[in-house]
């Protein structure tokens, strides 16, 4: 009143750079300092000027009210993504999907929720909400997908031959989340790891998928037959059987060898083509589709 002040708040002074002006000064605006504010004129009859003042905060995302950064589902259900943020204005949400190791792909349909129905592991990504409202910085959640599945055992190659008291590896890849069992059988027992015997190794090829061999270090005559790559998890079981056979050189002409590990390898599923196409395995030991 004149140039008196009436409230204890210090943030709010009443400003006069001229006598005909009266200016009101809000320091270190706070959310509770929106609303119509009035300037009060004593003419007659006297004179009002209301001021809306609007306060803009920065977009937030609720933790409690969003979907925790890590969720699983099985394949096949329905996933519910949500993202609930607050700010003023309304912030608006727009989601994205970030597949490991490339660029951001924006998702249509910007909203607080994001559905993904009849979920398959191709769905299994990492998706990013962002709120944003015009008042930096945005707002920004991310929240990882796994999409659970049963095993799938597929095989390169069906038969592989190999002389005695040489050395051949079996290969097979394993999809699966996530992974549990990954074991080689033989004539229906697993086989161990044996120093002498054999070495058994599990490659990691994608974010799902593995590779598991089985290196047989001297075949004995005992260990020609059928193999078994045997996969299992909480959601189901898969498995797949090879045959390892006796080859001798005299019944096949094969390409001279460059290395004294290399197996015949037979896979009538091929798409290479030529017979004697050769190819390496991750040990370094070639071998010959036919």
């Amino acid at each position: 009143m004149g140039n008196r002040r009436i409230i204890s708040d210090d943030r709010i002074t009443v400003e006069r750079p001229f006598i005909v002006e009266w200016n009101l000064h809000l320091r270190k605006v706070m959310l509770s300092d929106a609303g119509t504010y009035e300037c009060h004129i004593n003419t007659s009859p006297v004179q009002l000027s209301p001021i809306q003042l609007v306060v803009q905060e920065p977009p937030r995302i609720l933790e409690s009210a969003s979907s925790p950064v890590s969720m699983r589902v099985k394949e096949g259900e329905t996933v519910q993504l949500l993202c609930n943020a607050t700010g003023t204005p309304p912030p608006e949400v727009t989601w994205y999907k970030r597949p490991p190791g490339k660029d951001q792909v924006g998702i249509m349909n910007p909203g607080e929720v994001l559905v993904i129905h009849n979920a398959s592991r191709t769905c299994a990504e990492v998706y990013q909400c962002r709120a944003s409202n015009g008042v930096d910085p945005p707002a920004v959640r991310t929240i990882s997908v796994h999409v659970e599945f049963q095993p799938e055992v597929v095989l390169p190659t069906k038969r592989i031959g190999q002389s005695l008291s040489r050395p051949t590896i079996l290969e097979c890849i394993i999809s699966a989340y996530p992974h549990n069992v990954n074991r080689w059988r033989f004539n229906g027992s697993f086989i161990s790891q044996s120093a002498d015997r054999y070495s058994i190794e599990l490659y990691k090829d994608g974010e799902n998928q593995v590779t598991l061999t089985l290196r047989i270090n001297s075949i004995r005559e005992s260990d020609y037959g059928r193999y078994e790559c045997y996969a299992s998890n909480l959601l189901g079981e898969d498995s797949e059987t090879m045959e390892l056979y006796k080859y001798s050189r005299e019944e096949k002409t094969v390409p001279t060898p460059t290395t004294t590990a290399r197996p015949w390898i037979e896979n009538p599923q091929n798409n290479f083509g030529t017979k004697d196409h050769q190819v390496s395995n991750r040990n370094g030991h070639s071998g010959y589709y036919g």
